[in-house]
């Protein structure tokens, strides 16, 4: 099965989530660049499967980002090439720890629920 057909999840809660969160992406730590600062946060969609012409991935594989690190996410600012070319294993593990720690801010939020869980 081809894992970019599978169905993606739209929320605008969750979209809607990043300013009450600290940015969990933190990328420009790796050259020394600060954080922009809570107020500037979204959420960024991680290059993961499903991303293609005109249409992103779900909105479960974000990760909150403050407008430093979605410019070097997006390549909006060339430094975030540099940092993928010089730490690419670095680069990716910061991603998924980024996407995990944003899917543990939203089962605080009360925004990421199941009805067969214990949140502990």
């Amino acid at each position: 099965m081809n894992p970019a057909l599978l169905p993606k999840v739209r929320s605008d809660d969750l979209r809607k989530s990043a300013t009450q969160m600290p940015c969990t992406l933190r990328i420009g730590t790796f050259i020394g660049l600060p954080c922009a600062g809570q107020d500037t946060n979204v959420h960024c969609h991680l290059p993961v499967h499903g991303k293609g012409v005109s249409t992103k991935v779900s909105d479960l594989h974000m990760a909150c980002g403050c407008a430093v690190c979605h410019d070097l996410l997006d390549d909006r600012d060339a430094r975030g090439q540099l940092i993928r070319e010089r730490y690419p294993r670095a680069f990716y593990e910061r991603l998924f720890l980024a996407n995990a720690e944003t899917l543990s801010w939203w089962v605080e939020m009360g925004l990421l629920h199941g009805t067969d869980w214990d949140v502990i």
